[in-house]
């Protein structure tokens, strides 16, 4: 039994391989980690510095976490300037650009159908100087990087402070939304804060900005230590209490953790099994997903799969292109044989001596969560 899980799971003791991007920045990060002054909140600004993460101002943000403001001031706060700059199509400049942009594409098209998707083409002055305000597609990325950064310094076990930080998101989703461009123009409707006529209800931008802090985390541009894993942790526990409370459809980001921790095999040219922290790193915020948010994934399963049929049986030990639902390319398959599988494999970490106590419950817990859910077909 052991030597099988070693096989699925290959783990080492070993100092993680650094890639070359990260190595100058290591004696910097083990500055940090040494630095007994620092608490792990500190210990996590520190390091987004260093590793030049997506985090945006959260001045506000700590003050309402802190009880200094409420969410109403808040989020009035946060909003307003967004509001003033969605309005007025960044003072004037985001039309401008959008019939710079009009005129390069018209050319592609016969007069009618350039008519049809650019409009007329119209004479817009180029704005001054006085107009070169902050636009609302930078203030958005700023805001919600604010947010995602706050997440991570927040214990995913502590419910209440994520929860509060929540209520501000949803303060912010609550919000009348700000009168559209008096003077919007076909072209202004191909840029994307524009399109869709909303700004709050949908939350615009969030899902992108949440998707490019992705790519900061251990498996694409970040490191491993504990610090770093926290966030990690906590960034994921966020994602699955937004999709768990309807505010954000993030299950992508849960799908995501589940394929990485279940599914993958270890990575393809590294020098040794990947490291132990890796692996519980993995393992820790695929359960976190299923432990927050399994409801709201497990009601995204599909009951007649054409492709995966529910009584497909799959054998434990394969990884991704000899996985079936694999095939899919154009979306993620919630079928009831993937389930199935990630039972079985949170029951196969549950059991994995080479996994921490820790590590272990949380497996276990998830795969009593998925069992569950499979036990009320």
């Amino acid at each position: 039994m052991a030597e099988n899980l070693l096989n699925m799971s290959p783990i080492s003791d070993e100092p993680e391989f650094v890639p070359a991007h990260l190595k100058k920045q290591q004696g910097e990060i083990d500055r940090i980690i040494q630095d007994n002054t620092l608490d792990e909140s500190a210990k996590i600004d520190a390091i987004a510095e260093t590793r030049y993460w997506f985090r945006g101002d959260t001045t506000v943000i700590d003050a309402f976490l802190a009880d200094e403001i409420d969410a109403a001031t808040a989020a009035e706060t946060l909003a307003k300037p967004i509001d003033a700059a969605y309005s007025s199509a960044d003072y004037g400049r985001a039309l401008y650009s959008a019939e710079l942009t009009a005129r390069a594409q018209r050319v592609f098209h016969s007069p009618e159908k350039a008519l049809e998707l650019w409009g007329p083409e119209e004479d817009i002055p180029e704005p001054g100087p006085e107009n070169d305000l902050p636009k609302c597609e930078h203030q958005l990325w700023d805001l919600w990087s604010g947010f995602i950064h706050a997440s991570k310094r927040i214990p995913w076990t502590d419910t209440a402070r994520q929860t509060k930080l929540l209520t501000l998101i949803q303060a912010l989703k609550a919000r009348p939304e700000p009168p559209f461009p008096e003077r919007a123009s076909i072209p202004l409707l191909h840029n994307w804060i524009w399109e869709s006529r909303t700004l709050w209800s949908d939350l615009n931008l969030i899902g992108p900005s949440s998707r490019e802090a992705w790519s900061d985390c251990g498996d694409c541009n970040g490191g491993w230590t504990e610090p770093e894993q926290s966030a990690y942790r906590n960034f994921n526990a966020f994602l699955a209490r937004m999709l768990a409370t309807g505010t954000m459809e993030s299950d992508t980001f849960g799908a995501w953790s589940l394929r990485s921790a279940l599914e993958f095999a270890p990575e393809s040219g590294r020098p040794r099994p990947r490291p132990r922290v890796q692996v519980r790193s993995q393992v820790q915020i695929a359960a976190i997903w299923v432990l927050i948010a399994g409801e709201q994934l497990w009601a995204l399963r599909l009951e007649d799969d054409e492709i995966v049929p529910p009584d497909t049986q799959v054998d434990l030990e394969a990884r991704e292109e000899k996985l079936p639902w694999s095939i899919r390319r154009d979306g993620i398959i919630w079928c009831t044989a993937r389930w199935r599988f990630w039972r079985g494999r949170f029951e196969q970490e549950a059991g994995n001596e080479e996994l921490d106590e820790e590590t272990r419950e949380m497996a276990k817990k998830a795969g009593e969560i998925i069992g569950g859910f499979l036990e009320s077909l």
